[in-house]
């Protein structure tokens, strides 16, 4: 069968040849193969017809565009010899070949090897004569010299064609059956068609053992047939004796030949459903009339598509191909060997007794008219179940009406309910992200709060020892005055309004300076505490702000504190330091706003002023506190004060925020009302700044 296959490849391959191009495979879809799979339209009149209706309608080749493309498409198919293949019609030739097969490997028997052509090939010694079958009962010697191998293919071929004429008698399978027809009776297999075979092949040079024995067993096979018709023929008679087998057996043989010199009969065209497959019964007795060598390979060509044409392409593609004339054979020579056999007819039984076929009608017609009467009630019955199957069924339908409208409005509820499921869902996502970040917050924030706690708890009591100590010891030394400075302008405090002021406002002429004293703070009061100097007994001179204890207010204070301190100091040249001496690094009002809550009190001055502040109060605090306590106060405002490069820059882009904004106000015509102090000075003593208590005795 991969001959077959190459077959098919050849043929498509013509098929797609554009001159000296091929058109590749892709351009063939499975529309098209369907369209032309067992078409002849070489053949055909109406095959031809439906090719180029098809390619005109783009059916067949729709990928191809180019009108030169198509035409030349139209005429290879046009002209194609045989009938078009395709791998469906591979399948259905092998349900052909398969009972054809099975019959010539059984005729092998134990000689079977490989396949049935390499078996036959290694049993096959040539005739003096390469004899082929003009029909069943005549041969013909072929005139022109062949080779070994050309000869054995003919002989080859000659035994697939009497297995393809016979195949019911020597299996169990049947032609096809016909639309509205019968089922074909299963025939074989027959030990009389079997005899025949095997006398076939031997004559045409196949030296097969299993042949050679079921010709041996000729005389004893008729024999036996015969017995068994004259069985059936007299079923009364017990025995039958070698006279009555005898003369049945002349009989047979005396009316064994055909009508020889019989016309090919004249074939009609095949429609598409009968060009593939197993024959159907009416073209199998059509077969057995042209399956011979002499009709397939000679003769006029065919000029219909019949079955004569269909089985010389297939023989032609998968035997041999070879092209014989009239004139290339001989004289026809008789073969009584082969024959159609009485015997493969079935013998019709013996009549029957009229009277008894009477009694048996009579029966037979009381039975039928009981059946009859039954199956009118059965009628009237279903009639009955049918009226009321109708109704129930109408109602049904009214029914399904309705639910297909409920079912529409359910569908479009489900919908919306499906779309509202989805915003939901959708919120409860951001919800959930939204708890989880509250949680991470309100853990933060519980953090955050006991750092807090402990931090004040810290605070407070590091204030209380520092307060013990600043009451219980005195210095042990007179602290020198570190620097002296110019008397310093007047501060003026702001209120929140008056805190986009430019760093260069004075402080107000109202404020008076005074002298701040450890202890001398209010504690319901808050203060920032902007220091000039540091006398010799470790007392801060300058001017103080009183912060209120609520956040809201103090803020604007605590700025307006700020600007003050850059006015009087320039922007990069105070520091903030707490009573306790520790450097405060953050400047920002919130942050100072916690600082007071556990110190009540800062100082904001210069750096060289501050440094002096700082170790007499560590010195003031030692008494009470343990050295290493004092040591890490000492430490930490040392730490603040080495820092002062980076806040420098922080405070530099703090200065840039404020001239921008007050470059807008003044763009915007915006003008600056003078502020009244909201936060009013505590009223000390006043000191001369610049002077030192030597200054002042004398």
């Amino acid at each position: 069968m991969t001959l077959y296959l190459d077959h098919v490849a050849r043929a498509w391959k013509r098929i797609l040849r554009c001159g000296d191009t091929m058109l590749p495979f892709s351009a063939v879809d499975a529309v098209t193969v369907q369209s032309l799979e067992l078409r002849a339209p070489k053949h055909s009149d109406s095959d031809k017809s439906l090719v180029i209706d098809l390619m005109e309608r783009r059916e067949i080749f729709p990928s191809q565009n180019d009108r030169n493309i198509r035409e030349i498409l139209v005429e290879n198919i046009c002209d194609f010899p045989g009938v078009i293949p395709s791998l469906w019609t591979f399948f259905e030739t092998l349900k052909y070949l398969e009972p054809l097969c099975e019959a010539l490997r059984q005729l092998l028997g134990a000689q079977m090897k490989c396949t049935i052509r390499s078996s036959l090939t290694g049993l096959f010694f040539a005739p003096r004569n390469n004899m082929v079958q003009l029909n069943e009962t005549e041969d013909i010697e072929i005139k022109v010299p062949l080779s070994q191998r050309d000869a054995m293919m003919v002989a080859y071929t000659e035994l697939w064609a009497f297995c393809s004429r016979h195949f019911d008698g020597l299996t169990a399978s049947t032609p096809r059956k016909e639309t509205g027809g019968p089922k074909p009776h299963v025939k074989g297999p027959n030990p009389v068609a079997w005899q025949h075979l095997a006398k076939f092949a031997l004559s045409r040079g196949f030296q097969i053992t299993h042949a050679q024995a079921l010709v041996a067993k000729e005389e004893q096979y008729h024999s036996q047939l015969a017995l068994d018709y004259l069985r059936k023929a007299k079923p009364m008679c017990s025995d039958f004796s070698s006279a009555h087998i005898q003369r049945v057996l002349t009989v047979v043989r005396s009316d064994e030949s055909l009508r020889a010199g019989e016309l090919i009969p004249q074939l009609p065209h095949l429609s598409l459903d009968r060009r593939s497959g197993r024959p159907f019964e009416r073209d199998f007795t059509q077969e057995k009339k042209i399956m011979f060598f002499s009709q397939l390979y000679s003769g006029l060509p065919c000029n219909d598509l019949n079955l004569r044409l269909l089985r010389h392409d297939l023989f032609s593609c998968i035997f041999v191909s070879i092209e014989l004339q009239t004139t290339d054979f001989g004289s026809p020579t008789t073969t009584p060997v082969l024959v159609q056999d009485v015997m493969d007819v079935d013998i019709p039984p013996e009549p029957p007794n009229p009277d008894a076929q009477q009694t048996e009608l009579q029966s037979s017609y009381a039975t039928l008219q009981q059946e009859q009467q039954s199956l009118l009630t059965q009628h009237e019955t279903l009639v009955g179940k049918s009226e009321t199957q109708r109704e129930e069924i109408n109602h049904l339908e009214k029914e399904n009406a309705e639910m297909k409208g409920l079912l529409e409005k359910y569908t479009a509820e489900q919908q919306q309910l499906n779309d509202a499921y989805y915003g939901v869902m959708q919120e409860h996502e951001a919800c959930k992200k939204v708890k989880e970040h509250l949680q991470d917050l309100a853990y933060q924030w519980k953090a955050q709060s006991e750092e807090n706690m402990e931090l004040k708890s810290t605070c407070t009591k590091l204030r209380r020892e520092l307060e013990n100590a600043l009451d219980n010891q005195t210095l042990e030394k007179t602290i020198p005055i570190l620097e002296e400075v110019q008397t310093p302008v007047a501060v003026e405090a702001t209120t929140v309004s008056d805190m986009g002021y430019s760093d260069d406002e004075s402080i107000s002429d109202d404020l008076i300076p005074y002298t701040w004293t450890a202890g001398s703070d209010d504690r319901n009061q808050y203060e920032i505490f902007l220091v000039y100097a540091v006398a010799e007994d470790c007392e801060l001179q300058g001017y103080g702000f009183d912060i209120s204890q609520s956040i809201e207010e103090a803020i604007p204070q605590i700025s307006n504190s700020l600007r003050q301190a850059k006015s009087a100091f320039g922007s990069d040249q105070f520091h903030a330091v707490t009573v306790l001496g520790m450097h405060l690094i953050n400047t920002e009002p919130d942050y100072l706003f916690e600082c007071l809550e556990a110190n009540q009190t800062i100082f904001i001055g210069r750096e060289s002023v501050l440094a002096a502040f700082v170790p007499a109060a560590t010195a003031q605090a030692s008494s009470s506190q343990p050295y290493h306590s004092v040591v890490t106060n000492e430490q930490a405002a040392t730490q603040a004060l080495q820092e002062e490069s980076t806040r420098k820059v922080k405070r530099k882009r703090g200065e840039t925020t404020g001239e921008i904004m007050l470059k807008r106000r003044r763009m915007a015509g915006a003008e600056v009302a003078p502020s009244t102090p909201s936060i009013t000075a505590k009223e000390r003593k006043a000191l001369g700044i610049l002077k030192s208590k030597k200054a002042t005795s004398s």
